[in-house]
């Protein structure tokens, strides 16, 4: 018995061809995501930048719900791409049916906890206005009390990559996507007989067509991290099927499409920084701020698009363990790192700094332990 036909073959056939198959359409799904933010912020963009700093507090909760949400999404989907390299379809739907049972109990947990301390964990953020923290509240409550939709979508993303249909996650993205360019202007301003919502309406419309948050440094790495769920399948089916040379090619194959993005990226943050901070923050005097932040972070795209990638190379092999140490570790590290550089002349850009830092080592350790790892194995 074979995969129906719109599910590609990893195991055999031009390494580059699978992988640009498989990869584009979650590449293209992982921008539409990341246009469901960005159309968020255009709208809320002309509420005013109040507006913005209660959706920005907020979304850092449904950013971090993407973690929790990963546990289901993973798991399911590096074993259900160990089982269907090994040709044993039937476990591999048995995963599948694990990973969303986990992903729903998560969801519940995750929505329950957040709207019963939605008040500490905005005041977390110490906002100085009351307005602000009001609205946050609001749009947390609602987004994350409704978190299910974002779970159950990011876990069947994982499963029909898997299996090589990749296709299938992009039409759902897309029809969520019209969804939300539709909802957000009629929930936040109103129309006829809809009163305007404001920040909740955002929330909403945007959990309304499955909304996943960002920022505009996204475009890069939610592509990045989208190629490291096509990486993650490849390198899963093939490892499951043990042929470790098709995945040591199919890792530097991908290692190189990844750099170049992440030049890319990287020009168009550092080049065109203000024009387009300044498509969604209209205030002046915040613009220049902004698009501090843009360019220095641009510097480090190249080394975190590897770096997402590499992750969902690793996470292929079963090696989740290792990938986390040294995400913590690193990722730890900004604090202090960015404590000093924070003290400097550099003040606020020294944050950025550290971000950056951090993100360009990440990038260079996990590129050269993947290489360790494949030469120990000797593919």
């Amino acid at each position: 018995m074979t995969l129906v036909k719109k599910n590609i073959d990893l195991l055999n056939g031009n390494i580059l061809t699978s992988l640009t198959e498989l990869a584009l359409p979650i590449m293209a799904t992982s921008l539409v995501q990341t246009a469901y933010n960005l159309t968020d912020m255009a709208w809320i963009g002309m509420v005013g930048s109040d507006a913005v700093a209660a959706v920005g507090a907020a979304a850092m909760y449904t950013w971090l719900s993407s973690g929790v949400a990963a546990l289901a999404r993973m798991g399911g989907q590096v074993k259900s791409a160990h089982a269907y390299g090994e040709g044993n379809r039937r476990e591999a739907v048995q995963y599948g049916k694990g990973a969303l049972q986990l992903a729903l109990v998560l969801a519940a947990a995750y929505g329950i906890i957040t709207n019963l301390f939605a008040g500490p964990l905005i005041g977390f953020f110490h906002l100085n206005s009351s307005l602000v923290v009001k609205d946050a509240i609001v749009y947390l409550r609602i987004a994350c009390g409704l978190i299910l939709f974002a779970f159950i979508g990011q876990t069947l993303t994982g499963l029909y990559t898997a299996s090589g249909n990749s296709r299938t996650p992009f039409v759902a993205n897309c029809i969520g996507m019209g969804a939300n360019i539709v909802l957000d202007p009629l929930l936040i301003f109103g129309l006829g007989p809809i009163h305007g919502m404001g920040v909740a309406g955002a929330a909403v419309a945007t959990v309304t067509a499955q909304r996943v948050g960002g920022q505009i440094e996204s475009i890069s790495w939610m592509t990045a991290d989208g190629f490291g769920t096509a990486i993650n399948a490849f390198v899963g089916q093939n490892y499951g099927a043990g042929n470790l040379k098709r995945v040591k090619k199919g890792y530097m194959t991908a290692s190189a499409i990844m750099f170049i993005w992440g030049i890319f990226t990287t020009c168009l943050l550092i080049f065109g920084a203000a024009p387009i901070f300044s498509l969604f923050i209209h205030e002046p005097e915040v613009i220049p701020a902004g698009a501090d932040y843009l360019r220095i972070i641009g510097f480090s795209e190249m080394f975190m698009c590897v770096e997402l990638m590499t992750v969902g190379a690793l996470s292929g092999m079963g090696k989740t363990m290792e990938a986390s140490v040294i995400t913590i570790i690193l990722t730890t590290a900004r604090i202090p790192l960015a404590v000093i550089l924070g003290g400097t002349a550099l003040g606020l850009n020294g944050i950025w700094w550290a971000l950056t830092i951090s993100s360009i080592v990440k990038g260079i350790i996990f590129f050269g332990y993947y290489l360790h790892i494949m030469k120990r194995m000797k593919a």
